[in-house]
């Protein structure tokens, strides 16, 4: 059994590793916590140190850009200030469409600092009704010019949300905490600074913090639409191996019987194919996994380090459990024959 001569079971083997670590590493992403608002991973939280300067345009020179999005959080349950240039909340919503009645915050508004707001109500499958949900207990609201409605499937949908509002309409001493987001991260630098010397200090989000066990998140995936596909198919991969590898056993059954022959025993026999096959798995493993935390390091590693070295060695096992049950069934066959 030298390498040259099983090319064909060590690149198997390695498509094999990568196809699962890929798998995997997907499932544990989908399981991760991800930012609130539907932030990507460039994003920003600032909390307030209640030393705000309160100014009262504090926040103006947000206009200055135009490809950014910004939430603040105020001290009022269920409400928000949004200023979202790049219309992405607007795009990616349940909402109301009625042309010339219905809109989203425009240009305008922010510059004028227009008292308009967005209420958050259950949009029906018709969307002619709605399930009215309260928000008139919230004094800044009053007066203000409801322009549409969002469903709370909308990403822009936290729990307890209500009311988003014109960011510019509010006054900065009710804002508690401050999400900006963008492409463009020179941008959100500058924004960043600005905000923290108005007296708000930057949060740290590392969303690995509260990384579930592996075997966690697998479970969790039977319940995402997506995680279950890919699991599904890194399931179907690794059994459809499986037949793969008994059928490239096969073609040892006459060097196994010939040793048997000659006068080898059984153990002597199954330990130098366990052996080679330790071999074949420890290079592939290897290829695969330095590969794999390369690759994925440049994509997104959601995977630990010691997961990634686990799931070679847990194809190391299979395969020499397969090994081992392989031939233990040809000697039963060869006992069989020889009756």
């Amino acid at each position: 059994m030298k390498i040259s001569q099983n090319k064909f079971i060590i690149s198997l083997l390695v498509i094999l590793n990568c196809i699962i670590i890929l798998g995997l590493n997907y499932v544990v992403g989908r399981d991760l916590v991800y930012p609130d608002y539907d932030m990507s991973e460039n994003f920003v939280k600032l909390k307030s140190n209640r030393n705000n300067s309160n100014k009262k345009n504090d926040f103006d020179f947000l206009l200055e850009y135009d490809d950014i999005k910004v939430i603040a959080e105020t001290n009022r349950n269920g409400l928000i200030g949004l200023y979202n240039p790049t219309m992405d909340y607007y795009y990616k919503s349940t909402k109301f469409n009625a042309l010339g009645r219905l809109r989203y915050f425009s240009m305008d508004d922010y510059r004028e600092k227009k008292k308009v707001a967005i209420n958050i109500n259950e949009i029906s499958p018709n969307f002619r009704h709605t399930k009215e949900t309260s928000f008139f207990d919230i004094p800044e609201v009053k007066g203000m010019e409801y322009i549409n409605t969002f469903d709370p499937n909308s990403t822009i949908y936290k729990d307890g949300l209500r009311v988003i509002v014109n960011l510019f309409a509010l006054s900065s001493t009710s804002f508690d905490t401050i999400y900006i987001d963008s492409d463009n991260v020179k941008h959100l630098e500058e924004i960043k600074d600005k905000i923290k010397t108005l007296g708000y200090d930057e949060v740290e989000f590392n969303r690995f913090n509260n990384r579930k066990p592996l075997i966690t998140n697998i479970l969790n995936s039977l319940s995402d639409r997506y995680a279950k596909f890919i699991l599904q198919g890194v399931v179907a991969t690794y059994l459809l191996f499986c037949y793969v590898f008994v059928v490239y056993l096969s073609k040892y059954n006459k060097y196994f019987r010939v040793c048997l022959e000659c006068g080898a025993t059984f153990k002597e026999v199954l330990k130098n194919f366990l052996k080679q096959n330790l071999l074949f798995n420890v290079i592939a493993g290897l290829i695969s996994s330095i590969f794999m935390y390369i690759f994925l390091n440049h994509i997104c590693k959601y995977l630990s380090f010691t997961e990634l070295l686990g799931i070679p060695i847990f194809i190391t096992i299979t395969s020499m459990f397969f090994t081992w049950v392989k031939f233990s069934f040809t000697l039963k066959k060869m006992k069989v024959f020889m009756r």
